[in-house]
């Protein structure tokens, strides 16, 4: 048998099939495989370093006198970032890849800009128009 994790057991040798698990499905399965304890290290370190960004920003925006409009693009901004989150960590389980941790970690920024900048628009096209 090959080392690559997502190929089939050997149906030939019933012997190691009782034991070896089938991992092609990886991605959705939830494993007891010891790499997958130091990414969930790694998770929360970046869960509570997005939280540590998100905090500060929201404190801020909310102390802005606009009318609360800075706010609620923030806001917006952590939404949309907790629910990509959400659907990362309901799709992948506990298997996640480096890109994984890594869109956790600083995911919040292009999101942020993003909302930011589209909250933006929507305020002067509706609000101000």
């Amino acid at each position: 048998m090959s080392d690559n994790p997502y190929q089939s057991p050997n149906t030939a040798d019933l012997g190691l099939l009782s034991q070896a698990k089938h991992r092609s499905f990886r991605l959705t399965a939830r494993t007891d495989d010891p790499r997958d304890a130091s990414n969930a290290g790694a998770i929360s370190d970046a869960i509570r370093f997005t939280l540590i960004q998100q905090l500060p920003v929201l404190i801020f925006t909310s102390m802005v006198l606009d009318g609360g409009t800075l706010f609620k693009g923030a806001a917006v901004a952590v939404i949309a970032f907790w629910a990509g989150v959400a659907m990362v960590l309901l799709r992948r389980g506990t298997n996640f890849s480096e890109s994984d941790v890594l869109l956790i970690k600083w995911g919040y920024l292009p999101t942020s800009l993003i909302s930011f900048n589209a909250w933006q628009m929507i305020a002067r096209l509706f609000c101000m128009g």
